[in-house]
């Protein structure tokens, strides 16, 4: 007979609506024809509406700290040096689709030389069947939005694809998905684009500066594995040996063992075992506090790892100690990153 719809207004989206059909007679507990819903109903009912909405927006801010704290992890996996490239971006892609995140569809795509552009992988809210009709070929410097955003280096959004849809190539598959706003971020490294983000929504969206934040920094995530991957595997070991251990790196070994790893009577046990071990235990704890938004003590964190393990790295016998060389050299730059993201955060933490 009547029915009141509000909508779920979130600080991003509107998530959604609650509707209420029917008022019923509170004496009897039955809908009743005669029973009109009144302003006072309609205004209680927009509260628990946008409680609702709020608290939707406070999960999808910890679902994205934990999004950013598993693609953090994913990349420091040592498992994944070199050859694992784009499995791992598939993982990260599919991340970004999940059920809490904006996003219906994510595209990566790295340049394999200085004027093109390849898709390497992607994931689609709706699986494989979000595909059909969509054309993946190679994109060149300056060619659409994807181009333009590979020849500048910035990122580009676009709030109303319904208004400019024929600047893009799969205007049709577009159309035929429902996606309404779309952005895309390059993959910059030392100043060079080696790739793109491109992802797009299933509703209008305004991308908000958090948004920005978040992506900017999943980009540079991306790019710098990739560097990463490509340094490791490109390795080539240095000739040169050290006949002497400096003063320095005793001192850094005991602050090593006595303030890190709290190993007890294991404190004979080889540099190699120390350092997998210090670098398993401060990457559990960079990422709990990741998690729990403790920007500062994950500064520190990378700080005191970054700082380990180069002293370390620049004093062993990189010949005699290829193993433990290589993974220094992938946890030195591991590392590094972290150090540089934490700065890319300070808007989320002003004690940083």
């Amino acid at each position: 007979n009547c029915g009141i719809t509000v909508p779920l207004n979130g600080t991003r989206k509107t998530f959604g609506t609650i509707e209420v059909i029917n008022r019923k007679n509170l004496e009897t507990g039955c809908p009743d024809s005669k029973l009109m819903f009144t302003e006072s109903d309609l205004c209680w009912l927009t509260i628990v509406g946008a409680h609702v909405s709020a608290a939707i927006s406070r999960l999808r801010k910890i679902d994205e700290d934990k999004i950013f704290a598993a693609i953090s992890r994913e990349l420091a996996d040592p498992e994944n040096e070199g050859h694992r490239v784009r499995s791992v971006y598939q993982t990260i892609a599919d991340k970004l689709v999940a059920p809490l995140m904006p996003y219906k569809v994510c595209i990566v795509r790295l340049a394999f030389d200085e004027q093109s552009l390849m898709v390497t992988d992607k994931s689609h809210a709706e699986g494989e069947r979000g595909w059909g009709g969509r054309q993946d070929e190679l994109r060149r410097k300056g060619e659409g939005i994807v181009g333009k955003v590979f020849e500048t280096g910035k990122y580009i959004t676009v709030e109303d694809i319904d208004s400019v849809v024929e600047k893009f190539n799969n205007d049709k598959w577009i159309e035929e998905q429902g996606l309404k706003s779309f952005i895309c971020f390059p993959l910059v490294i030392l100043g060079e684009v080696i790739g793109t983000l491109s992802l797009f929504t299933g509703y209008k969206h305004k991308f908000s500066k958090t948004d920005i934040t978040f992506l900017k920094n999943v980009s540079f995530l991306l790019a710098a594995f990739k560097i990463r991957s490509e340094k490791i595997k490109n390795f080539e070991l240095k000739t040169t040996t050290l006949e002497v251990v400096e003063p320095s790196f005793r001192e850094a070994k005991h602050s090593f063992l006595e303030n890190r790893l709290d190993l007890g009577e294991r404190k004979t046990q080889s540099v190699d075992v120390l350092v997998l071990a210090s670098f398993e235990s401060s990457t559990e704890q960079y990422q709990v506090c990741l998690e729990t938004g403790n920007y500062l003590r994950a500064y520190q964190i990378a700080e005191f790892a970054y700082d380990m393990c180069e002293n370390i790295k620049k004093n062993i016998n990189s010949v005699e100690d290829q193993g433990l060389y290589r993974r220094l050299v992938a946890m030195s730059s591991y590392w590094k990153l972290n150090l540089d993201l934490c700065g890319a955060r300070k808007g989320y933490d002003r004690s940083l």
